[in-house]
């Protein structure tokens, strides 16, 4: 995440870890796998930071591994290649 958009964050009073590590489980063990997340917001949200042409499948299902690993439920695909932000990718996790 830039350093600016890191600051609004911070100026917004909201904690959050850049590149936070996500261990991959594999039936129930350990492996010495793990992903890396943008931005976690409030130990709530997953924000993935993309500068891309168009949001791809792909990418929604990075961020959906991201959320049934880390456990949290809400998170965002944010894509700045535009002049202006008008492709966000909202996903959700169940619980199951």
């Amino acid at each position: 995440m830039r350093l600016a958009s890191a600051e609004k964050l911070s100026n917004g009073g909201l904690a959050f870890v850049r590149q936070r590590r996500l261990p991959v489980i594999h039936k129930g063990e350990p492996t010495d796998c793990e992903l890396v997340a943008d931005v976690v917001v409030e130990e709530a949200l997953i924000l993935e930071i993309k500068s891309v042409q168009a949001i791809h499948p792909l990418n929604e299902a990075q961020l959906l591994t991201y959320l049934k690993i880390s456990g949290l439920r809400v998170g965002l695909i944010l894509n700045f290649n535009e002049t202006r932000l008008i492709e966000v990718s909202v996903a959700g996790c169940s619980d199951q």
